[in-house]
């Protein structure tokens, strides 16, 4: 179907079995989408209430920042996703993974496109995680070149809303002189 029904559910409290159940009473739909009480540690509470629920996850983490917390399961034909609370995070991960299932969930093509743009600004070496750095896009004379914020705070929500693309670091990735290019993807949130 080329339509899909969104059903928001209230806030639940950070109580195990409260998810638990909200989690079961969710499963009639295609989709669960979970915000918040996802962390790396004790304070994953959606991790164990969903495993209680019956999800089976296909990976608890990705090797990214921001948005490392980020989960992936099913039971039966519902997908779940657990998102971290985080606002920068949380958005990216709806960028990056949320948004081209709901493509394809209907029938469309896949939203997320990467392409090449010219860096305005010398850009370090990256860390051990694949690295999404908040980014300006700027068209100029039919060429593509990108300004990386200095502030990549996962709270900096000002930066957030600034920016119109992210800049694709690989894993340890060498750092790159202004005028080199870099793999970016325009941001539709």
């Amino acid at each position: 179907s080329k339509n899909g029904e969104a059903y928001l559910k209230p806030i639940i409290k950070d109580e195990e079995e409260a998810i638990t159940q909200s989690i079961r009473q969710s499963l009639k739909f295609d989709l669960i989408i979970t915000i918040g009480g996802a962390s790396v540690g004790k304070y994953d509470l959606v991790y164990d209430a969903a495993l209680k629920a019956g999800i089976t996850f296909s990976f608890t983490q990705v090797n990214m920042r921001p948005g490392k917390p980020f989960k992936a399961g099913q039971k039966g034909n519902t997908l779940f996703f657990s998102i971290p609370g985080n606002p920068v995070s949380s958005l990216i991960c709806s960028q990056l993974f949320i948004g081209p299932v709901l493509d394809k969930l209907q029938g469309n093509i896949h939203s997320l496109k990467v392409k090449e743009a010219l860096l305005i600004e010398d850009m370090e070496a990256n860390g051990n995680r694949k690295h999404f750095i908040r980014s300006k896009l700027i068209q100029k004379n039919n060429k593509s070149y990108v300004k990386p914020f200095k502030n990549q705070d996962s709270s900096s929500l000002t930066i957030l809303n600034k920016a119109n693309s992210l800049i694709v670091r690989e894993e340890y990735e060498p750092a790159i002189k202004r005028g080199g290019k870099v793999k970016i993807i325009e941001m539709s949130i």
